[in-house]
């Protein structure tokens, strides 16, 4: 065999990918982190290319120490019984004349590829994963900027010997052709190993090559986040957690072998040891259900659900977060991969108590024909950890175990049978907690206001333009708006690599004109900028760069930045076109906003001795006059502990904010959004008793309730007094009674035997004026248009059919009432919410809906109300709402 010169830079081939960005995109899109990334795609991989009985899985952590003195780690991952990376060696350009087309064999074009299609359509990994968890947890030291690298060897069953090089820099880098035979084995087991291209990237390998067919993956400078994960077990877990089914049935082995050389199993969790599903009867605390077949295609059906019950399991410790379930509720195993969970909180809170849940397990698993069919891009995310819920095989897969739970749940003897002939209306209150909750509680990893975050950088960006008339937004066919400038600054700072800033403009109807893109450079203050110049607003198209306004109205001229083809924040200008825009409101011209969130876990009202809470107070001037106003903000402790005398041991309040004179400026320009200025952003402590003199943030001590925030704005602004007083409800030590500080308001069912209309309103939403219960929203199932819904029921097909439909409606338009009741008072925190997350979101449509409803509240304070654009805009907003409901479920 010939061996390639393994000594000229021109081996080394590079593409204009840009890898680190691409990686990091890659991973942060699994829900739960980069940990199971790590502990689920090589595992993957490896069951994939199994060739014997079993496939063993080894995560080997080495330690080095660098010729600095600097400690290092490598993990290596090796696995045998498997085929190795065979097939040819194929590059880019192979492969493109193929159509990205690898055909089963070509493991090791497949491995290295990236963006192919494998024609073997049975495989998990057949969406090309595998090498991303890999190389985002390599970190190459000392470069100045992120680099990653990853090292591959194998064995092939005729002894050929290969050693692949991927790193990027971040451009993407491979090894073509890759190290071979005894040249790789020399590699291998030196101290050390050299790319060149002068890039000083030394690794110490010093292992020993494969003895038996395989392959093995090698990350060279392990991440600190991989390496406690490995130390602390937290990979174990998440292996097992994944694994644990194809282990059990002796598919694979996977062990860990840390720096000691101490080596440790994944085994199976205690609860499913005993293999019950297999005996010939249960106890009564176990369920089993074989061969349930799919209503919609007699061909599918789900092989088995295992449920038990046992009291002395404890509640489950999340790996990652509580809403995002992992043991507690029925996981879902496809290919005996655990992909995710219905928990028994989220889907089953109904039939499990919430007392039952900590000892509640379950898993189904699928025949060949309906796990095949799961595997699709359709129904399956390619992270391969959730599933597409608006699908309707999806649901009927959910409504054939929600069944199935309600029959275990009542042989446990948990719900009684006055419950369970409410079912449906069960199902309603779930589809409106779903609802509301995309409402109420930011994307993952973010948080309102700070732009946002990919791969642990925060993207700000700002547009700025020069109209015709300083004084207006207004821009007439002909005008020019002029000078514009595009900014784009990332925290931390992120000095390396280009960006592309975009400027692009969206009509009335939404549509989108792409105008011109432009290359920037990070520099050293973290911040890439470019100039657009000048742009001519037309009817039509023009020779010159331009915006095409066929009609008037408003459009919006959108900057984006972006790299790698992802979006990652937008900045935008209103335009008005050959008309003026609104007046400001005649009325509600200074609103308040209050804002209180839990600092250790933002989705939890209830705040714990010691932990911190965050008010967040701003002021709005929605005119263009100037506002001169004065604030006070405290929050009070209903209660101090006995051990404690108010005034003497410590205060009853703590006061946030006195402040004489607060000036906020007007609108410069009309048309522009209104002003705000942030009062307050301050963490506060609460304790249940003194705390010791080395607490430096601001504190209160209080006793185990419920304790008020108040908030004051008083003045007066273009001749109406302004004051507003609003105050928030704080939990300390105890839960808010049902879905208070969660959600809004709840579904309520109201039953009545009189079908009039008149007696059976479709819903109401009631005020609970001064209480701790959230706002009861009732509707009624006798009313014709809810009643003529359910019966389509049994042909709906998607969430956004039949009876379903009807109750997200009837949550979108109490969630605008809901809204604009808090307005009414000057209080616009409930408006925020939908205006955060316009600021988040990945499509326009939250930009949209947010325009739409600014224009409702502009339209709503004005002295002369337009009765019939009201109208319309209320049916607007409530349809994107609907929309917003339905793109959260897939």
């Amino acid at each position: 065999m010939t061996v390639p010169d393994n000594t000229q830079p021109s081996s080394y081939q590079s593409t204009s990918t840009n890898m680190v960005h691409l990686i990091e995109s890659i991973i942060t899109g699994y829900k739960m982190g980069a940990i199971r990334a790590l502990a689920q795609e090589p595992v993957q991989n490896s069951k994939d290319a199994k060739r014997s009985s079993i496939a063993k899985i080894e995560y080997r952590l080495h330690q080095r120490t660098l010729a600095d003195g600097y400690p290092s780690h490598m993990l290596t991952i090796t696995d045998s019984g498997t085929s190795g990376l065979g097939g040819p060696i194929l590059n880019d350009e192979e492969i493109d004349k193929r159509g990205g087309v690898l055909n089963p064999g070509e493991d090791w074009s497949a491995f290295e590829g990236q963006g192919y299609t494998k024609a073997n359509q049975d495989a998990l990994g057949s969406r090309g994963q595998g090498k991303s968890a890999s190389l985002y947890h390599s970190y190459a030291r000392g470069t100045g900027q992120r680099r990653m690298v990853m090292l591959y060897d194998t064995l092939l069953p005729d002894g050929e010997y290969r050693l692949g090089v991927r790193y990027a820099s971040p451009r993407d880098t491979v090894r073509r052709p890759p190290y071979l035979d005894e040249t790789a084995r020399e590699l291998v087991s030196a101290d050390a190993f050299t790319i060149d291209e002068g890039l000083g990237l030394e690794y110490l390998l010093k292992l020993n090559p494969l003895t038996t067919v395989g392959t093995r993956v090698i990350m060279p400078y392990l991440s600190s986040e991989a390496v406690e994960a490995f130390n602390n077990y937290e990979l174990a877990k998440w292996l097992q957690m994944l694994w644990w089914r194809a282990i059990q049935v002796g598919e694979i082995e996977i062990s860990l072998v840390d720096t000691h050389g101490a080596s440790r199993k994944i085994g199976v969790p205690k609860w499913w040891r005993s293999q019950f599903w297999n005996a010939s009867s249960t106890d009564e605390n176990q369920y089993v259900k074989t061969n349930i077949y799919l209503k919609s295609d007699p061909n599918l059906k789900i092989k088995r659900l295992a449920l038990q019950y046992d009291e002395n399991l404890e509640a489950h410790q999340h790996l990652y977060d509580q809403s995002e379930p992992e043991y507690d509720g029925i996981q879902i195993m496809r290919g005996l991969q655990w992909i995710e969970t219905l928990g028994a909180k989220q889907e089953y809170s109904q039939q499990v108590p919430e007392e039952r849940r900590a000892g509640f397990r379950g898993f189904v698993e699928f025949e060949r024909d309906l796990d095949r069919e799961l595997r699709s891009a359709e129904y399956e995310r390619p992270q391969h950890d959730s599933y597409n819920r608006r699908k309707g095989l999806i649901r009927e897969i959910r409504d054939e175990l929600a069944s199935c739970v309600k029959e275990f749940s009542e042989r446990q003897g948990w719900v009684d049978e006055d419950v369970h002939q409410e079912d449906a209306s069960e199902r309603e209150r779930q589809i409106a907690s779903r609802a509301l909750s995309v409402l109420v509680n930011p994307p993952k990893g973010k948080s309102a206001g700070s732009g946002n975050d990919h791969g642990g950088t925060a993207w700000g960006l700002d547009i700025q333009v020069d109209y015709p008339n300083p004084k207006t937004t207004r821009v007439d066919w002909g005008q020019k708006l002029s000078r514009i400038y595009v900014r784009c600054q990332t925290e931390p700072k992120r000095d390396h690599g280009s960006v592309t800033l975009k400027i692009m403009s969206v009509d009335p109807d939404n549509k989108r004109q792409e105008i011109a893109t432009k290359r920037a450079y990070l520099g050293e203050d973290g911040a890439a900028s470019a100039e657009f110049g000048d742009l001519l607003v037309m009817i039509g198209k023009s020779d010159q760069q331009h915006m095409s306004c066929p009609g008037k109205g408003k459009y919006r001229l959108y900057a984006t930045v972006s790299d790698a083809g992802t979006d990652l924040k937008r900045a935008s200008r209103a335009v008005y076109v050959q008309e003026d825009p609104p007046e400001p409101p005649d009325k509600k011209t200074i609103t308040l906003s209050v804002k209180v969130s839990n600092l250790e876990d933002p989705e939890r009202a209830r705040i714990n001795n010691g932990e911190r809470l965050r008010v967040d107070v701003s002021v709005k001037n929605r005119s263009d006059q100037d506002a001169v106003l004065h604030m006070n903000a405290s929050l009070v402790a209903s209660e101090l502990p006995p051990n404690l005398v108010p005034g003497i041991d410590a205060p009853i309040s703590l006061s946030l904010a006195t402040k004489k004179k607060i000036k906020i400026n007007g609108i410069e320009r009309s048309g522009e959004p209104p002003v705000v200025k942030q009062l307050i952003s301050k963490p506060v402590r609460l304790f249940n008793d003194i705390p010791d003199s080395t607490i430096s943030q601001a504190y209160l001590v209080a006793s185990p309730g419920t304790h008020d925030l108040h908030v004051n704005i008083y003045g007066e602004h273009m001749g109406e007094e302004i004051k507003i007083s609003t105050s928030r409800r704080i939990h300390f030590e105890v839960d808010p009674p049902g879905n208070a500080g969660k959600m809004p308001f709840e579904l309520i069912r109201q039953e009545t035997t009189d079908e009039s209309r008149e007696a059976a309103p479709i819903w109401r939403l009631e005020s609970p004026e001064k209480s701790d219960a959230s706002y009861p929203l009732y509707y009624s199932p006798q009313h014709h248009i809810y009643r003529i819904a359910e019966r389509a029921d049994k042909n709906a097909k998607t969430l956004s059919e039949g009876a379903n439909a009807v109750i997200r409606e009837i949550i979108a338009d109490a969630y605008l009432d809901w809204m604009h009741e808090a307005h009414r008072t000057g209080d616009d925190s409930r408006y925020d919410t939908i205006l955060e997350r316009s600021d988040q979101a990945e499509n326009l449509r939250w930009r949209r809906l947010a325009e739409q409803v600014e224009e409702f509240q502009r339209m709503s304070d004005s002295e002369d109300i337009e009765t019939e654009r009201l109208a319309e805009l209320r049916r607007q907003i409530v349809a994107n709402l609907v929309c917003v409901f339905e793109e959260a479920e897939a």
